[in-house]
C-alpha cells in the first residue's frame, strides 16, 4: 500500500484542474487549500523518513526477498505516519477470526 509521495513525482504539478468551470465554482470556498495541497501534504510526514516514492520499491524489494511463508498479507510503504499499520491489523484480526469461525484458516496460509 504505497502511501503520499511529496518528492519524486509531478503528482501536485500536474494535477489536472477541471474544465467544467461552471461546476468548479461551486468549490471556491476550498480553492486556497487545493492551492496549498503540495505543501499540506508534506506536514503529514513523520520526522526524519523520506517522502520519496523509493520507499515503496525499497519494501517491495524487502517483501519479495522474504522466506516463502513469511511474507505479510499486506506491508505499508508511507512516511506519513498516518496509521495504516493499525487498520491493516484490525482487518487481518477479523479475517481471521471469519476464517476460525468458519473452520477455513488452511485457506489463509501464504505462499
Amino acid at each position: 500500500m504505497p502511501g503520499v509521495f511529496t518528492h519524486g513525482t509531478a503528482h501536485f504539478a500536474d494535477a489536472a484542474i477541471p474544465a467544467d468551470t461552471e461546476r468548479t465554482a461551486g468549490y471556491d470556498r476550498i480553492a486556497p487549500f487545493l492551492a496549498s495541497m503540495g505543501e499540506d501534504t508534506e506536514r503529514l510526514m513523520a520526522g526524519g523518513v523520506s517522502a520519496d516514492p523509493q520507499i515503496a520499491a525499497d519494501e517491495v524489494v524487502r517483501v519479495v526477498g522474504l522466506p516463502v511463508g513469511r511474507r505479510p498479507r499486506r506491508t505499508v510503504a508511507d512516511g506519513s505516519d498516518c496509521g495504516a499499520e493499525i487498520i491493516n491489523g484490525a482487518a487481518e484480526e477479523l479475517r481471521l477470526r471469519l476464517a476460525r469461525r468458519m473452520g477455513v484458516t488452511g485457506l489463509l496460509d501464504r505462499l
